[in-house]
């Protein structure tokens, strides 16, 4: 229903993905201020601010947290909700491949352990690498990416929804 008024609105659907996007952007942003809030008014905490709040480790927490919504949000702007759903049921059904592959494999040969342990190698890279501003660029670059293909193919996807 709320997609069928805003689409009557004299605005294109291009532009209502753009929003979406944006306080998908904000969100993400309050979130990490309310984590640097925590961090910092917690007197339990064991990260001092000062390692919290290097360029890396924001580029790092912003491009990761915006990889898992380039994943999720065109599917919930073509689908709904119904897509949120529908991509939690096929990532547990990734989980149960991956399980029944380590059962008939053995945890030796398995092809998607390897591939799962190539991408924590990846991971692990990220976060032990130097800042230097070549590595920044390339990872605000990704993450620029990782994002514009999102919003292409949310916007490809909306543009084909029906009302």
């Amino acid at each position: 229903k709320t997609t069928s008024i805003l689409c009557s609105l004299p605005v294109r659907r291009s532009s209502v993905v753009l929003a979406k996007f944006t306080a998908t952007w904000l969100i993400m942003g309050a979130g990490f201020l309310f984590a640097t809030a925590v961090v910092v008014l917690s007197p339990l905490s064991k990260f001092p601010l000062g390692e919290f709040l290097k360029v890396r480790e924001i580029l790092l927490a912003l491009g990761l947290t915006s990889l898992g919504f380039a994943f999720v949000l065109p599917f919930i702007i073509r689908f709904g909700v119904t897509g949120l759903i529908i991509g939690l049921v096929v990532a547990q059904l990734f989980g149960v491949l991956f399980f029944a592959s380590a059962l008939i494999f053995g945890r030796e040969n398995n092809v998607l352990r390897s591939a799962l342990r190539a991408v924590i190698e990846g991971l692990r890279s990220l976060f032990h690498r130097d800042a230097t501003p070549g590595y920044l660029a390339v990872l605000a670059a990704a993450v620029i990416v990782i994002n514009a293909a999102s919003f292409l193919v949310a916007r490809a996807l909306y543009l084909r929804r029906e009302l």
